[in-house]
Order: structure tokens, then C-alpha cells, then sequence
């Protein structure tokens, strides 16, 4: 078994958000294990290629006659993939919530060919879209969970949602992503990032990186900051905006407490402005009301920067031992952690060091051999 043929709607360029970053990470790994995927995504842009090699992995696109926001529609679709499902030994389908994903199924079916479902985090629908989440269920969704061979999740959380749902938990494989440590920046590329962004070098930083949407629970940690009341400690929150409705309604709060002084919009990082972020912060918070594993707080423990999470985030599965601190959705329950890390320097430290070891298992090499072990189990 050595051919595997990956589904995913964004990808490259026009995954603006990362979201599946994830499928470039997990094949990359699968190659060096001398297993031959490819991948086969949509394009929103009639000058794209339509196909490329990435380090020798092949990338189709299909040119898409329609679209809505991330969703497109692609009569080549059908054609391409019956002739390369043709072609491999499996198929590994990477989100909820697109076409591809439903066409993918149908051919497997028609060709008896096995096929994996990858979730995502996106089994239970929030925020922004739900009703129509809630459609697409009903008119392909079922049915794209109902004749996977596979489900593969990357929390405990998630696998317990789709057992409640009612499905197989012996179908269900956990595979935890792996994390790429963030290598620390020149003192210069700090000092620049600071000043791009005007921060004082004296203030403390607590930090918040990912999408400008409702499920991150933003409007939890801009109060309870709010209600540290430190002096010199601001609040950075950096990240695409997902929801424009919802970053107005943030800034709003933060003018109505007072404090736009002490927060900083960065919008998107990527590359060594993140790496700036991480290395110059002190805290990082994931407030988030629903979050299937949450990366970006994964990657912050690589750099020993202890980090904060609400117990409906997957990375608290890693939080043993204070790696981490789990808090519920009280009120005020952020307030004292990120007091006690911003003044007890030796707990800080200690949290961030312990929090960096419990990251460093989690690594691509050991999701790929995960999930090549479940390939070979469905083919054989």
C-alpha cells in the first residue's frame, strides 16, 4: 500500500488562514516514509496552475465555475477524480463543509475504493454559517460520514462529539498533529517587530494568535485584561479577521473600558513576525468556546511561553503536570492565572519549560507514521 490521494478545498495560496496547512505538513512526512500522496484542491483564480510539484508532491487544481466565500463548484471534478482514484490505494478527505469532499465519496463508493474521513474540528458547526452548516449536514454530510471506512480526529474532545452522534467509535483514530517548533529571532528582528507594531520593550505581553471570530471568545479576555488593571502589561491580538461584524463589536468594547492604549491589532503573522510575537511575549491565551486542538497555542508552548486555555480546547489534553492551565468560562477565571504568570517570574518559567517538553512529542514524522498505519489496516 503506497499511494494515497488527499481532498482538500483550500489549499497553498489560498488558504489565507492556515486551516489546512496541516494536509502540506502530514504528506511532507508521508514522503520521507517512501509512501506517494497527492492532492487535489480547488482554485479561485483562472490565472493559478493547474497543476504543481511541491518537494515531489504533485497538487492539482480544478478550475471552479462558481463560488461562495470558500466554497466552489467544479464540473472537472467528477472526471479527474475517477481517473485518479483509479490510481491509488485510498482516499484521505480533509474537511466538512465543501463539494469535493461529497463527489470524492461518490466515486470511492462507485469504484469500491476506501476513503478517510479527516473532520477538522468541524463536526459540531459554529459561529458564523450555522444554519447552513446545519443544511449541508442533512443534504451530503450524513452521508460523507456514513461510508467513511475511517474517522480520523485530532482530540479526544472531537472523538467523544462523534460518538454522542451517534457513530462508530471503532471507526474513530485520534491522530494528534505534529507542532513545528518556532525558531528564536535576531534581538533586531524583535526590535523591529515592536516598532512596526509600536510596543514598549518594558511592557509585559499577553498574547492571543488566531481568526478574528466569535468561537475564539475574544470579548472574554479583553474584559478580564481589562480587569488585571497592571501597569505596562498590553494585550496583542493578532490574526486574520474572520468575522468584520465581530472585530467592530471588540473594538467597540475596548473604547467602552477605556483601554485601546493598551491593545495592539496586528492582523495576519506569519514567518518571523510570529516568531517575534511568541519569543516577546509572556503569556499566550486561547479563549476559545469550542477548539478542535488549537496550533497556534501548540506553537507557542514550543518557544516556552506558558500558555492559558479554556477546557473546550483540545491542546488541554497536553496540560498535565502544569504544562499548561485549563480554565473554565466563569467570570473572571483568566483574571488570576494571568496575574500569577505575569508576577511570579519562576512559576512563569516553570510552566513554559514544562509546557515546551510536552510539545516536543508531538511531532509530523509521528502523525505520518500514525497515519500510515491506519492506511495499511483498511487496505489489508
Amino acid at each position: 500500500m503506497n499511494k494515497s490521494l488527499h481532498i482538500v478545498q483550500t489549499f497553498g495560496l489560498h488558504d489565507v488562514q492556515g486551516r489546512t496547512s496541516h494536509v502540506l505538513n502530514l504528506t511532507q512526512s508521508m514522503l520521507k516514509l517512501n509512501h506517494e500522496p497527492e492532492i487535489t484542491a480547488a482554485t479561485y483564480d483562472s490565472n493559478y496552475p493547474e497543476s504543481m510539484d511541491i518537494n515531489n508532491l504533485r497538487v492539482t487544481y480544478l478550475k471552479s465555475i462558481a463560488r461562495y466565500r470558500s466554497l466552489t463548484l467544479n464540473f472537472s471534478a467528477k472526471n479527474h477524480l475517477v481517473k485518479r482514484v483509479t490510481e491509488v490505494d485510498l482516499v484521505h478527505i480533509h474537511g466538512l463543509y465543501d463539494l469535493l469532499g461529497p463527489v470524492a465519496s461518490k466515486v470511492c463508493l462507485s469504484m469500491r475504493k476506501p476513503y478517510v474521513l479527516e473532520t477538522m474540528g468541524m463536526f459540531s458547526p459554529f459561529g458564523r454559517g450555522f444554519l447552513l452548516k446545519r443544511g449541508y449536514m442533512e443534504l451530503f454530510g450524513k452521508t460523507l460520514l456514513k461510508n467513511a471506512t475511517k474517522y480520523v480526529v485530532t482530540s479526544s474532545m472531537e472523538a467523544e462529539h462523534l460518538e454522542l452522534a451517534g457513530y462508530n467509535p471503532s471507526k474513530i483514530i485520534i491522530r494528534h498533529n505534529g507542532v513545528d517548533p518556532i525558531s528564536r529571532p535576531k534581538i533586531d528582528e524583535i526590535r523591529s517587530f515592536r516598532v512596526k507594531h509600536k510596543m514598549k520593550s518594558s511592557s509585559q505581553k499577553i498574547i492571543f494568535l488566531g481568526r478574528i471570530a466569535p468561537v475564539k471568545n475574544l470579548e472574554k479576555l479583553i474584559r478580564e485584561f481589562h480587569l488585571l488593571s497592571k501597569p505596562d502589561v498590553i494585550l496583542i491580538l493578532a490574526g486574520p479577521i474572520d468575522d468584520h461584524t465581530y472585530f467592530n463589536k471588540l473594538k467597540l468594547l475596548i473604547c467602552s473600558l477605556g483601554i485601546q492604549d493598551c491593545v495592539v491589532w496586528t492582523g495576519p503573522l506569519f514567518g518571523i513576525d510570529k516568531a517575534c510575537l511568541f519569543h516577546d511575549g509572556d503569556i499566550f491565551v486561547l479563549p476559545s468556546i469550542n477548539e478542535n486542538f488549537g496550533i497556534a497555542a501548540a506553537e507557542a508552548m514550543t518557544t516556552g511561553l506558558p500558555v492559558i486555555a479554556t477546557e473546550t480546547c483540545g491542546i488541554t489534553e497536553h496540560f498535565e503536570g502544569d504544562t499548561g492551565i485549563v480554565v473554565d468560562f466563569s467570570e473572571r477565571s483568566l483574571v488570576k492565572p494571568m496575574s500569577e504568570l505575569l508576577s511570579k517570574k519562576k512559576f512563569k518559567l516553570e510552566v513554559g519549560i514544562k509546557g515546551k517538553k510536552a510539545v516536543e512529542l508531538l511531532s509530523w514524522d509521528m502523525a505520518a507514521r500514525q497515519t500510515l498505519r491506519m492506511y495499511e489496516e483498511i487496505v489489508n
